[in-house]
């Protein structure tokens, strides 16, 4: 089950947010106090952000025009005296240096030279904020530079009175190139474009254009990422936790564990019964060679990506325990079970959600012009991603029918699907109906 700790939560147990082994048991003894042995629980609560640290080195002094001394001259009247001239600093380090992603936090530490003639350790947090959005960055090659004519060098000499000393000539030859490597480019498409230059020394600039037709326009308005200053907020964060006696994180399997298992797609397979027996199978042993020191009666929870096919990855929550010699998954995923009216016998229904729009899309394309359907509109089901009320019961199931053929077209007999889909009347609401693969046919699985 999904659950995130509300305000009210954090009011009954004293806290802010969880921070600590003993504020999760505080929080579990009093949302959770008796659940069965193997429950798992997706919880969302307030955690401390990730924050990179990062430690200026000489490079990066130099960068800035402070290799000098390897410092910022922080006093009074100095070049670095206040915070802001140092967050440029270290914006340009930081923008130079990594490829973050927006929201990324960065804890820089830095050395000062102070009022007191003393060199000083001092930090900075700054939070990686977004610029212009749809931005391609591109950086001129060497081969770029041979088509425009400036091959010998690699640079554009901007140096009064040279070739590339204004901005409209470096314009025009950037024209050339990008014309000629993005050739599918559509107006309105914005490139920053970095470049060698030589102004006396080696040096980089960046320009932004914009594609306007069969030429590319300066971009004035072009804002670049910034590192603004990071004001401290604790942010969502979601754990599977798994009842083992106590309350543990599950094992959360990373990109090097799927490699390890012979997948590089970071999902395992999960289409079928077969396939998840498999990568449950798979796990037992993989979790063999991770704890080689288990002891008989250990007790985990693995959450794992399972590609369920069409593009849909679910997430899997399984539990595991140790017999004494090899790991045993035991939730209930592994093995499900149906009535045939007799006797209890292995059941194969695989679950499905249908993808808001695409599912609905395929299934409003393959019934266009299909006259049993000229009374619902086709082109509300792709647009909306739903049935309405006008759609009656058989009309629907015939969708679906057609979809699973989409869907799974090697299906083999037998094969049992329930769909879960929405239908609007007076508000979404979700809707689950069952198929059976039946001579080679769809049917209601009642």
């Amino acid at each position: 089950s999904d659950y995130t700790v509300s305000a009210g939560d954090y009011t009954e147990i004293g806290l802010n947010s969880l921070l600590s082994s003993d504020a999760f048991d505080a929080f579990f003894a009093y949302k959770f106090p008796s659940v069965e042995k193997g429950t798992v629980v997706n919880l969302t609560f307030k955690s401390n952000p990730d924050i990179v640290d990062y430690e200026l080195t000489t490079a990066d002094y130099d960068l800035v025009g402070n290799g000098n001394y390897g410092n910022f001259d922080i006093r009074t009247g100095k070049d670095e005296e206040t915070i802001e001239a140092r967050r440029i600093k270290i914006e340009t380090i930081l923008l130079n240096n990594s490829d973050g992603t927006v929201g990324d936090i960065y804890k820089v530490t830095y050395k000062g030279f102070n009022n007191d003639y003393d060199v000083v350790t001092l930090d900075m947090e700054v939070v990686l904020t977004a610029g212009t959005a749809g931005v391609t960055n591109y950086t001129l090659t060497k081969d770029d530079f041979d088509l425009v004519g400036n091959g010998q060098y690699n640079n554009f000499d901007i140096r009064a009175g040279k070739d590339e000393e204004t901005i409209e000539a470096r314009r025009a030859k950037i024209e050339t190139i990008l014309l000629n490597n993005f050739p599918s480019a559509v107006d309105g498409d914005i490139y920053n474009v970095t470049y060698a230059v030589y102004e006396g020394f080696a040096s980089t600039r960046t320009t932004a254009v914009i594609k306007n037709g069969a030429s590319y326009d300066l971009f004035t308005d072009f804002a670049p990422p910034t590192y603004q200053l990071y004001t401290f907020a604790f942010v969502d964060n979601t754990i599977p936790f798994v009842y083992t006696g106590n309350w543990e994180a599950s094992y959360i399997l990373t990109t090097e564990d799927y490699i390890a298992l012979g997948h590089n797609d970071d999902d395992l397979e999960g289409r079928n019964v077969e396939q998840r027996l498999e990568s449950a199978r798979l796990l037992e042993v993989y979790l063999g060679n991770l704890y080689p020191y288990a002891a008989e009666g250990d007790f985990m929870g693995v959450q794992y990506n399972s590609y369920e096919g069409s593009g849909v990855t679910a997430i899997e929550n399984v539990n595991f325990t140790f017999d004494g010699s090899k790991w045993n998954g035991i939730t209930d995923m592994t093995i499900q079970f149906g009535h045939d009216g007799t006797t209890w016998v292995p059941d194969n229904t695989i679950k499905y959600t249908l993808v808001r729009n695409a599912d609905y899309e395929y299934m409003s394309a393959q019934l266009t012009g299909n006259a049993d359907f000229d009374n619902v509109s086709l082109g509300n089901l792709a647009s909306y991603g739903d049935f309405d009320y006008n759609w009656s019961d058989e009309q629907i199931h015939f969708a679906l029918a057609l979809f699973l053929d989409h869907l799974d077209p090697t299906a083999a007999e037998g094969q049992k699907y329930t769909l879960t889909y929405v239908i609007y009347d007076n508000g979404e609401n979700d809707y689950q109906t069952s198929f059976i693969k039946t001579d080679g046919a769809w049917v209601l699985n009642d």
